[in-house]
């Protein structure tokens, strides 16, 4: 009976869903062992209207190299987030080395486009965006396309910095 109870526990564990931050909840594709990990931070209210870059630690952790095709804002049902929620962003594939943080435009230096940016081990996330009348907890997903392989893959992520985004 003992034995039979084991296997029954160690066999829900196993199918148990991760639900860690940074963890793929939606995926398009079986990613296998790819995952993507966004550095979370707190943040201040900011002005409507301002336009802001927050840089934050992004890291591959796929078995093999990936290209990044899109990266985009998401509502918990899976729709894009679009300007008419108030907030518009672009995001960006920055230097390794920079720092975590809210930077100017002039303070965060070289960056490339997402769409064919090569995913690495380690590099820098750098959303640009603007919020216009945007309360907390409004936003937390991200999502991300990308290919490996040659295989599509398409997942949101539960970014908890988003949450901090508001407007004063």
């Amino acid at each position: 009976m003992f034995i039979t109870l084991l296997l029954l526990l160690l066999s829900a564990c196993s199918n148990s869903e991760d639900n860690q931050e940074g963890s793929p909840s939606n995926s398009s594709a079986e990613s296998g062992m790819n995952k993507v990990d966004i550095q979370n931070f707190s943040l201040e209210p900011f002005s409507s209207g301002e336009t802001y870059f927050v840089v934050a630690d992004m890291n591959w952790q796929g078995d093999t190299a990936a290209q990044l095709n899109s990266i985009g804002l998401i509502e918990e049902d899976g729709t894009p987030i679009s300007s008419e929620k108030g907030i518009t962003a672009n995001f960006y594939i920055g230097d390794e080395h920079k720092k975590s943080g809210v930077y100017r435009r002039d303070e965060i230096g070289e960056y490339t486009k997402v769409n064919g940016a090569e995913l690495e081990d380690r590099q820098t996330l750098i959303m640009e965006y603007t919020l216009s009348h945007v309360p907390k907890n409004s936003l937390n997903r991200i999502k991300l396309s990308y290919e490996v392989d040659g295989k599509s893959f398409s997942e949101s992520y539960t970014w908890s910095t988003l949450k901090e985004l508001e407007t004063n």
